[in-house]
């Protein structure tokens, strides 16, 4: 039995929008043509065998469930993560932006981006990813407050 995904939809699509994020999901990992494969397939991120092939998509849909609207999209919950039923939500350009600004970091039990740390601890996004490039431990880089308890980037002057 088919799930209707690929008929014509009643707004008019070809596709529906649910469909058409897995099958450009699955693209971007396994097409090895496409000018974005690079970034995803070509650098390592995978998808869910379960997601793919014959009976893919009922499976990714019974997974993550129908797109909620169409200011949702597809995002990995940890960005350096691979598409599978633990890492992926559907987001909205907010959501995906703040993932995008770092890394997912796990300490004291949370698993927060650098950027939700950052907000947490009052410190810009970029001073606490800079610590951590510097090498600084987890415990130290989120525990650690600015001598002058002020943000630690600065802002440029125009």
């Amino acid at each position: 039995m088919g799930h209707g995904h690929r008929k014509k939809q009643p707004d008019g699509r070809a596709e529906s929008p649910t469909y058409t994020s897995w099958r450009m999901m699955v693209q971007r990992c396994t097409n090895k043509n496409r000018t974005d494969y690079d970034s995803y397939g070509g650098s390592g991120v995978k998808v869910y065998f379960g997601w793919l092939g014959r009976g893919g998509f009922q499976e990714f849909l019974q997974d993550v469930g129908l797109r909620p609207s169409l200011k949702h999209s597809l995002d990995r919950i940890d960005p350096a993560g691979d598409y599978d039923f633990n890492n992926v939500r559907w987001a909205t350009k907010s959501t995906q932006n703040s993932n995008k600004s770092g890394y997912v970091v796990e300490f004291g039990g949370e698993r927060l981006t650098t950027y939700e740390w950052a907000e947490r601890l009052g410190l810009h996004p970029g001073a606490l990813r800079k610590r951590f490039s510097r090498g600084w431990d987890r415990s130290r880089a989120l525990s650690t407050v600015n001598r002058r308890g002020k943000n630690e980037t600065r802002k440029r002057r125009r």
